[in-house]
């Protein structure tokens, strides 16, 4: 079980980077496609279980591997806040011409 286990964290590790590699090149569809890949991982994992019962060394490979994936997400939110900071003006003004057109 420990295998299969590390071997999902491992698969849910490469489909962050590849979420992160597709963030970068800014490639909206690469990077729906990897985020669907990660739910389906975690959804894999939650039916496996919290992995209680793993050896030391597997829990160890297993916060390393995490650990790579919450450095991913960082890069990758820090890398959409430009985008979302202009998808919310452009969101406000058109918001701004729908009030002026119903005024």
């Amino acid at each position: 079980m420990e295998k299969h286990i590390l071997a999902c964290y491992e698969a849910l590790r490469n489909a962050s980077s590849r979420m992160l590699a597709a963030a970068r090149a800014q490639d909206l569809d690469a990077l729906a496609a990897a985020e669907s890949e990660c739910m389906e991982t975690i959804a894999c994992l939650r039916s496996l279980g919290d992995g209680a019962q793993m050896g030391a060394a597997a829990t160890r490979r297993k916060m390393e591997i995490l650990r790579r994936i919450l450095a991913d997400a960082a890069q990758i939110r820090d890398l959409s806040k430009p985008w979302l900071k202009t998808l919310g003006k452009l969101l406000n003004g058109a918001t701004s011409h729908r009030q002026l057109q119903g005024a």
